[in-house]
């Protein structure tokens, strides 16, 4: 029969003392000024309180669980160490909920050994079926090593993980002029991982010019992870507590099935938008997004400048048109409307700055993560209603155009328009194209509905068909895109052929193959031209 071995008849050894059997030790017990070095086999739970001067060690070779464990370490030079410390190869294997804070500002949330001298390297194992939330107390990785405090390898096999880095450190991985070893994550794992400030990658090194990393390993990818926030497996939103800051997370790369919906309104400290734009040279770089909440534009750093959704017109050889208005600009440095708002849950079209992969949120306040509504269209201004029933349609759960689908089939003239990732001879990249079957859209995006047609108008009291314009029968392959000023009801100018790609609508998921104009084909087409086959841009020549 296993010997429980509790913390108060420990403390009557010698604090360094090892004990062989496996133990469970609660750690709201443990007496202050107590060090505790584990052994295989050996489980941790309860909470230590930050307040309390006390060291978690793990010995070499052993494999411990942490089940329903919270190590608060608080900020404090006295108690220059982590939450856990490894001594060599160890594996925590995950069981509940458990947090793990380092104590001083300079030492991770869980230490992973460094090798010193001869010998492979050191390798920290965490698996499980448990959550883990790992973080420093200002300068160091969530897991890994700190400032001036090299680590060995890492591998997350499974478990749910959330890690926070420190000023200058990885999420996992170095902290500060500090080496690390190989970082290895399997697929069987959810991660999420934030950046600490001016740190070069939130999975992979700290700053400083002797920093380094070996080989960073995520499923079937290599290399580092740069952005601020990396999310595998998670969800589309995510709510980090890291001490008492909360980090709202959220996913415009989710490719999962599930919607976004917050029920009530949640107040977050930061905000972070994990999404991947195109790399585009030059100015040429548009997309749309939707956002959950309601930010200073200023506040959302890549965006040169911001357009909204106007309607659908047409010009004098009655070729419709995107008619949008520009709300905000970020030029030379110049804001104009310089506290102009981007509305919750309204899409815009954005122009992105020249070599902008990603958006970053810099609130200078608390954001409030609003409800989520019913509905959200933008509807067209009254001005362009003649011109058929358009709305730029945001999108927070991913979307699949199917063969049946009305806007797909043009049923009763329905049709939705999303951006062309490629040009033809008579398309160009950027132009609103007509969406085929296939076509697939993640959240935080946008694109154009036109919805069914007759439309009916109250008159009278009662209600009567209305007389679209003639135009409103045709149903364009491509629009193009222009800037308008309704304010001075002036001129406009053309961004139609704007070189981009921006992802917004992409044909790959279908093993059909498509032309731009989302013609679709029995097998690969012979004629030259550009063609979609299963997501895979293919030019025939």
């Amino acid at each position: 029969m296993r010997k429980r071995i509790t913390l108060m008849f420990l403390a009557l050894f010698a604090v360094h003392a090892a004990f062989a059997e496996m133990a469970i030790y609660n750690l709201t017990a443990m007496p202050d000024g107590m060090e505790l070095y584990l052994n295989n086999g050996d489980k941790v739970t309860g909470t230590l309180d930050g307040s309390k001067k006390c060291k978690i060690f793990i010995n070499d070779g052993a494999s411990i669980t942490l089940e329903n464990a919270h190590i608060l370490g608080a900020d404090n030079n006295q108690c220059q160490w982590a939450g856990i410390i490894c001594l060599g190869n160890c594996t925590i294997a995950l069981m509940g909920t458990n947090t793990v804070r380092g104590y001083d500002r300079n030492y991770p949330g869980i230490q992973a050994a460094k090798r010193v001298g001869e010998g492979g390297e050191y390798t920290l194992k965490i698996n499980g079926s448990g959550s883990l939330n790992a973080s420093s107390n200002g300068q160091a990785a969530g897991i890994g090593g700190g400032y001036n405090l090299s680590c060995g390898n890492i591998t997350i096999e499974s478990g749910n993980i959330t890690a926070t880095g420190g000023k200058y450190s990885a999420a996992i991985g170095g902290g500060y002029n500090a080496t690390c070893g190989n970082i290895t994550i399997d697929d069987g794992a959810k991660v999420v991982a934030i950046k600490g400030d001016s740190a070069p990658n939130c999975i992979g090194k700290g700053s400083g010019e002797t920093a380094s990393v070996g080989i960073v390993t995520i499923g079937d990818a290599k290399g580092a992870i740069e952005k601020e926030t990396f999310l595998l497996r998670a969800g589309i939103a995510e709510i980090v507590t890291d001490g008492s800051q909360k980090y709202g997370i959220l996913d415009g790369d989710y490719n999962g099935s599930n919607a976004l919906y917050f029920s009530d309104d949640t107040n977050v400290d930061k905000v972070y938008f994990n999404r991947t734009f195109p790399a585009v040279s030059g100015d040429d770089n548009y997309s749309t997004i939707m956002f959950p909440f309601e930010i200073k534009f200023k506040e959302v750093g890549g965006i040169k400048q911001v357009l909204s959704f106007v309607g659908i017109g047409a010009d004098s050889d009655n070729h419709k048109y995107v008619a949008v208005e520009r709300v905000w600009c970020d030029e030379d440095g110049t804001t104009c409307n310089n506290d102009a708002i981007l509305e919750a849950y309204k899409p815009y079209l954005i122009q992105l700055k020249a070599g902008a992969t990603n958006l970053t949120i810099n609130n200078m306040s608390q954001v409030v993560l609003k409800a989520t509504p019913s509905e959200f269209d933008v509807m067209q201004s009254a001005d362009y209603s003649q011109y058929g029933n358009y709305v730029f349609r945001g999108v927070l759960q991913g979307k699949t155009w199917g063969a049946d689908d009305a806007d797909i089939l043009g049923t009763d003239k329905a049709a939705s328009y999303g951006f062309a990732a490629a040009s033809t001879t008579d398309i160009s990249v950027g132009q609103f194209v007509k969406v085929a079957e296939g076509a697939h859209i993640k959240p935080f995006r946008a694109y154009i509905y036109k919805s069914p047609i007759p439309q009916n108008a109250r008159a009278n009291d009662s209600f009567a068909k209305r007389h679209a314009a003639s135009i409103d029968g045709d149903i364009p392959e491509v629009m193009r895109i222009f800037i308008v000023d309704s304010k001075e009801n002036g001129g406009a100018t053309d961004i139609g052929q704007f070189n981009s790609r921006t992802g917004e609508i992409r044909l790959d998921r279908t093993d059909s193959t498509y032309d731009l104009q989302g013609r679709k084909f029995s097998g690969m087409p012979t004629k030259k031209g550009v063609y979609i086959n299963n997501g895979v841009k293919r030019v025939i020549k």
